[in-house]
């Protein structure tokens, strides 16, 4: 079970960081990178700037979520996470939909690759997550036999 729950742990924590990831070099929102002496205000008051820090934010969170298992394999531990992870993709499909939606001009790259990824990157964290939680249960009931 020891394995499984640092599974559980290392799953979430790489995908928390392919999200960290997403938003700045995968798939970057406009004007993301910035030009060498380029001001941040003009970033700063475009839509999906925000999609970028929350996503970030989110990130962050999924990278304590996913090391917290991975070095402290305890199974209610792991549970614990996997359920937090479910909770996570959840945030992270809401992010560029609903909590910071990225620029409504279809044709800008934070619509065409920003978007979609970010979608694409919490349906895995929530499937990685709910199968972790199912696992884990099941894993739980067994040890504790009848």
């Amino acid at each position: 079970m020891t394995i499984l729950v640092r599974l559980v742990g290392a799953i979430t924590l790489a995908l928390g960081i392919i999200l960290y990831l997403t938003p700045t070099r995968i798939f970057p929102v406009c004007g993301f990178p910035l030009e060498p002496g380029a001001e941040v205000g003009l970033l700063a008051a475009m839509a999906c700037y925000k999609t970028l820090r929350v996503a970030q934010a989110l990130a962050a969170v999924a990278v304590i979520v996913g090391l917290i298992p991975a070095l402290w394999a305890k199974p209610r531990v792991g549970l614990f996470s996997s359920i937090a992870t479910v909770g996570l993709g959840i945030l992270v499909i809401l992010t560029p939909l609903v909590i910071a939606p990225v620029c409504r001009f279809p044709n800008m790259s934070c619509r065409l690759g920003t978007r979609p990824a970010l979608i694409t990157l919490g349906l895995l964290l929530t499937a990685a997550g709910g199968i972790g939680t199912w696992l884990l249960r099941k894993a739980h009931a067994q040890s504790a036999g009848p």
